[in-house]
């Protein structure tokens, strides 16, 4: 049997996994209130385009909809990426998830406020963190192709 070895601080990337879906959660809770308001019945995914431009509700719905959905496309590449910086960098991956997180929750706070700017802070601390979490990632996997190439 194989045993896996975890490096110390790991369970730090559990809680930001942990933490990742409770904000998940939260925006869905966000969506949901936001529709009931609007009257969008499921499986309607979003309010036309006719009504979010007569119904305010209905605008803030779609804005809420998509800030979870703008979540829900990052979170599969985030936790995968959590888990690999995670063996070598426990410390790095967690403080680059939770950064990613604080980002969702400042994108989804500004989007709702003023979606015309589209919260360009929340956005670009989320973005930092993936492409921070992608870049280490990067740099593990050519130190472990530069070993098994003996370069």
């Amino acid at each position: 049997m194989t045993a896996i070895t975890l490096p110390e601080g790991f369970e730090l990337v559990l809680a930001n996994v942990v933490l990742s879906i409770l904000v998940l959660h939260g925006q869905a809770s966000v969506s949901m209130r936001h529709r009931k308001r609007a009257g969008v019945k499921y499986p309607q995914l979003y309010a036309s385009k006719e009504e979010a431009d007569k119904n305010v509700a209905a605008f803030k719905f779609n804005c809420a909809q998509r800030v979870h959905q703008n979540s829900l496309e990052t979170f599969p590449q985030v936790m995968l990426l959590s888990f690999i910086v995670g063996t070598s960098y426990p410390r790095a991956a967690a403080m680059l998830g939770f950064v990613w997180n604080l980002g969702r929750v400042g994108y989804t706070y500004g989007y709702l406020q003023s979606p015309q700017k589209r919260s360009r802070y929340g956005g670009f601390l989320s973005s930092a963190s993936l492409v921070g979490l992608f870049s280490t990632a990067a740099y593990m996997a050519w130190g472990w192709v530069k070993a098994e190439l003996s370069l």
